[in-house]
């Protein structure tokens, strides 16, 4: 990345690309990595990763039969709910702004 700040429409999808389910891992690692991204990037970025890390370590815990695979299957709903409400919440952030 160039050593310049990224344009606010940039930053905004830099934000939904980082709260994608599971393809949002790169786009997080990268903003925070980048020392010269926006403080609201790098909060997202950590959510998501943390996000994607709690569901990842609980999946993989659950095990393997019937009961395991509900689990499993709640359990990734809730996080594609939660990141579809993080998307949400970016997009509501921005409309408010654009009234102001």
């Amino acid at each position: 990345m160039a050593n310049h700040q990224l344009s606010k429409p940039w930053q905004k999808l830099h934000q939904y690309a980082c709260t994608v389910p599971v393809f949002g891992l790169i786009p997080s690692v990268i903003a925070l990595a980048s020392r010269q991204q926006n403080p609201q990037l790098k909060h997202t970025a950590k959510i998501s990763l943390g996000l994607m890390l709690v569901w990842a370590g609980i999946y993989l815990n659950l095990g393997t039969g019937v009961r395991q695979e509900l689990y499993q299957g709640s359990l990734t709903s809730i996080y594609f709910l939660a990141s579809v409400g993080l998307m949400l919440r970016i997009y509501l952030k921005s409309m408010r702004a654009l009234k102001k």
